[in-house]
């Protein structure tokens, strides 16, 4: 599986501060482009990582060997790498560590969503660009065999009066994600169909589930007779909402 592989190289090849770094510049979004291919089991990373302060741009990157297992080569720009590595050792910075696990994350929801991975990603602003390329087989299988994972369902009601309500829906894992359109959500659930909401996550019926009280909300929300769908819209009107 490839997603594990890199995600313990980089954790190996680095100290526990500069890996959590890593972690908070990939999930806070200092991440500016990264590109990556995959040829003869040689996974080469590229990526540019602002600065903590969006002062500068440090251009990284990572050669891993998937066979054996190692790292063939690295390389930041900044001081920090410069510092602490030399040829042949690799003492991996939090710039190429974000990088490292972007990559990881999209190799893991690509194939959560059943989509095919991607071999080029580009972030300009808040629009990611794709080329497909092929599916991991490998890390499909994976997931076919792994747990359920639990989804968090966050639910802002808000009185409309004469017993209307207007409820935003989010979902998520980690980072919530705005549910635009209940029934899409309820269509693919039925369906054990993908929803995609962003590129750490995605929904899937099969490997995911609510705990008791959402999925109650949930029912609730969908066997409501009196409910005013809204296609394509942030908020959904529900007629005597959470009424038992």
């Amino acid at each position: 599986m490839i997603f594990k592989i890199v995600n313990d190289i980089l954790i190996n090849s680095t100290d526990k501060r500069r890996f959590d770094k890593g972690h908070k510049y990939y999930k806070d979004g200092y991440i500016q482009s990264v590109k990556y291919t995959n040829k003869n089991k040689i996974l080469t990373i590229e990526g540019e990582v602002a600065s903590a302060n969006n002062s500068s741009v440090y251009n990284s990157s990572i050669i891993i060997d998937l066979k054996n297992k190692n790292i063939e080569n690295a390389f930041c720009d900044c001081e920090d790498y410069h510092k602490r590595s030399s040829y042949g050792d690799f003492n991996l910075c939090k710039h190429i560590v974000a990088s490292g696990l972007y990559v990881c994350n999209l190799l893991k929801s690509d194939v959560i969503s059943n989509l095919k991975q991607t071999t080029f990603v580009v972030k300009n602003n808040d629009k990611i660009k794709r080329n497909i390329d092929f599916i991991n087989k490998d890390l499909l299988e994976y997931f076919k065999s792994k747990p359920k994972e639990k989804v968090n369902l966050d639910i802002k009601v808000e009185y409309a009066g004469e017993h209307n309500f207007n409820c935003d829906f989010k979902i998520g894992i980690d980072k919530m994600y705005v549910m635009k359109d209940l029934k899409e959500f309820a269509f693919c659930r039925l369906q054990s169909k993908s929803l995609v909401y962003g590129v750490d996550f995605a929904y899937n019926p099969i490997d995911n589930y609510f705990d008791y009280e959402n999925e109650k909300i949930y029912c609730k929300c969908i066997s409501s007779g009196n409910s005013i769908w809204s296609c394509g819209m942030r908020k959904l009107r529900i007629r005597r909402f959470c009424k038992e």
